[in-house]
C-alpha cells in the first residue's frame, strides 16, 4: 500500500515482473493480517513470493491475485491495494504515482499526518 495514498501505473518496457495483490477486505475482515502481507525483516522478497504468497492463496483463493507482467504491458494498482512486485528478470519500466479526484481527500489526510 503506498503510504501517500496514491495509485499507480507501470508500464514495463523491457523483462517480466511478478506482482502480488490482496485485496483490501481480506485484511479489514482479519483473514489476512498485515504482518502476513509484508516482507518480514530478513526474509527475501523472492521468498515471500515463493513461500507467503501461496498459503495466503490456498487461504484466500478469492483475496489473492498474482500476475506476471510482460513486455509491453501496463499494471494499474489502485490506492489502498495491498502489493508486492518482483522483477523475475532484469526490466525497464516507467511508473508514475499520482491522485485522482477520488481518492483526494485520504490521500491529503495521508500526507498531512505522513509528513
Amino acid at each position: 500500500v503506498d503510504p501517500d495514498g496514491t495509485s499507480a501505473w507501470n508500464a514495463l518496457l523491457q523483462g517480466k515482473k511478478r506482482w502480488a495483490f490482496l485485496h483490501p477486505r481480506a485484511i479489514d475482515e482479519g483473514r489476512i493480517s498485515k504482518t502476513e502481507a509484508e516482507v518480514p525483516p530478513g526474509m527475501s522478497l523472492a521468498d515471500w513470493f515463493r513461500g507467503t504468497v501461496p498459503a495466503l492463496q490456498k487461504r484466500c483463493p478469492d483475496d489473492v491475485l498474482e500476475y506476471v507482467q510482460e513486455e509491453g504491458e501496463i499494471m494499474y494498482v489502485p490506492a489502498g491495494i495491498w502489493h508486492g512486485v518482483l522483477n523475475v528478470t532484469d526490466t525497464v519500466a516507467v511508473t508514475q504515482n499520482f491522485v485522482g479526484p477520488w481518492e483526494l481527500e485520504g490521500s491529503f489526510r495521508s500526507l498531512v499526518q505522513y509528513r
